[in-house]
């Protein structure tokens, strides 16, 4: 009996630090540094790329302490962006001891101790998350972290970290099981180490399409300006693509979210969304052809050339005669130009790549242009 195919349907689930982390950039810009701009252009790709956004709901275990809500999380449920997931197994102090046990034998042989240790970058997001929930001064969870032998207040976060994370993969698999089909999971970027772990040993997820494929062209232009810079340039790349773009259509910050609304409505970002959705179903159903078929066209729109580039080629046509008749060789160009016309109709889910490339690439992607957006200078 052949397995049944799964579906995809373009949904998400990721976290309330994401958005956490995001909303201090816009409370307290002083303090930002370069991991707030890399949770916003998550955000942004989440918002923009897919259908429906799931975070978990409040998990406090039977205990009393301040969750705040971000207001730009509360701007988007209101807006039907975001849908909160209720967990339904975190009622009281014995489902938090079974969370944690379950996944400290998930990162054996670490402990919670050892695993931060060799994960330092976490470090310094997780005081931005501190900062906001508190967790490590707050009563309720101080008891629950006492229940399984964590006292200081720096391993209180981490606690609730790691707990956490056991949560939403757990959440995940009962969203996928009532849905009837598969969802993506993008953690902030903080929580990606652990995440990327528990993935490489128990199961197969990746990061979603539209954010690979985002990294990898930044990535490239990135290596590009670097073998410039080697005559000695100070040509900048920082910054991605799309949070360049979506930034430079903002007259202020405040407008931003209103503005990645407008956008994610615009025609171009639909096909290219709707295109990504049939790239994951396939790799969610390791449905080769259609991998390949995807594959090619990125392959294909990376490597095509301009209009401008092809008309250049395109000499006078000349009809000579010849002795076998007519000589085509003058219209060898102009099948050039036919073989664009044609690679474009089958690349047309993605213009919204080339144009994001080349927007932004006129924008300027610089930590610079950032610090003016923002009013502040990025720590690094």
């Amino acid at each position: 009996m052949p397995i049944a195919r799964c579906q995809y349907n373009g949904e998400l689930l990721t976290d309330i630090t994401q958005f956490t982390i995001v909303q201090t950039l816009f409370n307290n810009p002083n303090n930002a540094n370069m991991a707030h701009l890399a949770n916003l252009d998550t955000l942004i790709e989440n918002i923009l790329f897919h259908d429906k956004i799931f975070i978990i709901g409040t998990t406090k275990f039977g205990k009393d302490f301040e969750i705040r809500i971000p207001h730009i999380l509360n701007d988007m449920i209101n807006k039907k962006v975001v849908e909160i997931y209720p967990p339904n197994f975190c009622d009281g102090e014995t489902e938090f001891i079974s969370l944690y046990e379950e996944i400290s034998q998930n990162i054996c042989p670490d402990t919670l101790e050892t695993f931060y240790s060799r994960n330092k970058d976490i470090e310094r997001e997780l005081k931005i998350y501190d900062s906001y929930f508190k967790y490590g001064k707050q009563k309720g969870t101080i008891e629950l972290a006492k229940l399984v032998g964590v006292s200081r207040e720096h391993d209180i976060s981490l606690l609730a970290h790691l707990v956490r994370t056991n949560v939403h993969f757990k959440c995940l698999h009962e969203i996928e099981k009532k849905i009837n089909g598969r969802i993506s999971y993008t953690p902030h970027t903080a929580r990606v180490p652990l995440v990327k772990e528990i993935c490489d040993r128990y199961e197969n997820r990746v990061m979603p399409i539209a954010q690979i494929i985002l990294k990898e062209m930044g990535d490239l232009e990135k290596a590009k300006v670097n073998k410039l810079n080697i005559y000695g340039s100070m040509l900048e790349f920082d910054m991605p693509y799309l949070t360049t773009m979506v930034l430079s259509q903002c007259t202020n910050k405040v407008d931003l979210f209103d503005e990645l609304l407008s956008i994610r409505n615009d025609g171009k970002v639909r096909k290219f969304k709707k295109w990504c959705n049939k790239f994951q179903e396939a790799v969610f159903n390791n449905d080769r052809d259609t991998m390949e078929k995807c594959y090619n066209q990125l392959e294909s729109l990376q490597a095509r050339k301009s209009v401008k580039e092809i008309l250049r080629t395109v000499p006078k046509i000349d009809l000579s005669l010849t002795m076998g008749g007519i000589t085509l060789e003058p219209l060898a160009p102009l099948m050039g130009g036919l073989s664009y016309l044609i690679d474009y109709w089958n690349t047309k889910d993605l213009i919204y790549l080339s144009d994001l490339k080349n927007k932004s690439k006129n924008i300027g992607c610089s930590k610079s242009e950032y610090e003016k957006f923002f009013r502040t200078k990025f720590k690094i």
